[in-house]
């Protein structure tokens, strides 16, 4: 029997988190993403991703979030 995966969230997916949830996707996580750019978010979503209104609805629909954010501030 196979145990069901986390539901991620990933808030980031410019440069460096969209490689980063395409491979979360590729390995059958259900990932919801957010960035301040929707061209980013949307093309995760074409790879399988959900998009999430915000980072909250992304904590709201998720097992863990992962953030790749330019700076701490």
């Amino acid at each position: 029997m196979t145990q069901p995966k986390d539901r991620l969230g990933f808030i980031g997916v410019g440069a460096m988190g969209s490689g980063m949830a395409r491979n979360l996707l590729k390995a059958g996580y259900i990932l919801t993403v957010f960035d301040l750019k929707p061209d980013n978010v949307q093309a995760l979503v074409k790879a399988g991703a959900t998009a999430g209104a915000n980072a909250r609805d992304v904590a709201q629909k998720s097992d863990v979030i992962l953030a790749s954010l330019p700076t701490s501030g």
